[in-house]
């Protein structure tokens, strides 16, 4: 059996993205639908809208080719450069009729779920994962310490939401933006690390909106250790990741060490 463990470390998460476009092709959704395992398409079976299982899919295609594409790159790292730190920064644009033709079953590893839901491999524990889909797309992200992933479309200011969960200085940053536009923009960039937080602890979104806050810093957004409540200290060290691509907000939150 390959060991298929983590044995280098990675600074930062890996972020493998698709569209679910190719998907709504029925013929090509029968083909993936047999490809991926019976425990993604149980899921994709329970839920009622065609769209919703296209993107049920797609998370499980993404997630096998990624834990394929990891697997790859520690034996690259092994035969040519040795055990040492690595560090992706892009998102990884993936084919979904490639990640279907190369679908490697014994990447289908064993789920099961902690008391609050979070999933988990059970066979390896030192390999974190977190998914995550929007209208049109779908993300995974791969780490060797816990992480979380939140991916939406551009939508309007939930102005009631930020004002009831967000912090003093979250809302002054939102209504400091120049146009409705950007306004709406912040907004979904908090959310957005927000859920990713949630996901990455398990706790859930409605359990960590006002659990932790975030400031500007330049343009990108740290944890704000000021306002940070109700979380121990070791959850501070953190790391995000922030991307947007074709109206897409991607928001990823990670334990550094």
């Amino acid at each position: 059996m390959v060991d298929k463990s983590s044995d280098y470390n990675l600074k930062s998460p890996v972020i493998y993205m698709a569209s679910v476009e190719q998907l709504r092709d029925e013929k090509f959704f029968g083909t993936a639908y047999k490809a991926v395992s019976g425990e993604r398409r149980t899921k994709a079976d329970k839920l009622k809208f065609f769209d919703d299982k296209c993107r049920c899919i797609a998370a499980g295609l993404l997630l096998n080719y990624g834990l394929r594409m990891r697997h790859t790159d520690r034996l690259n790292t092994e035969n040519s450069l040795g055990k040492h730190n690595r560090r992706h920064e892009e998102v990884i644009a993936v084919d979904l009729k490639e990640a279907v033709r190369d679908y490697d079953s014994s990447y289908d590893y064993k789920v099961s779920a902690t008391e609050k839901g979070k999933p988990y491999f059970t066979d390896y524990p030192d390999i974190h994962y977190s998914v995550t889909h929007s209208k049109s797309s779908a993300a995974c992200a791969l780490f060797d310490k816990p992480v979380g992933i939140d991916m939406e479309g551009r939508r309007a200011n939930s102005g009631s939401v930020a004002k009831r969960f967000f912090s003093d200085h979250e809302n002054i940053w939102i209504e400091d933006g120049a146009s409705q536009e950007e306004r709406d923009r912040r907004f979904l960039r908090l959310w957005t690390l927000k859920e990713a937080y949630s996901k990455m602890t398990g706790e859930g979104i409605a359990a960590c909106l006002n659990k932790i806050y975030f400031k500007p810093e330049g343009n990108s957004l740290v944890v704000d250790c000021d306002t940070v409540k109700l979380i121990p200290m070791d959850n501070l060290r953190l790391g995000i990741i922030e991307y947007e691509t074709d109206g897409e907000q991607i928001s990823v939150i990670y334990k550094k060490y």
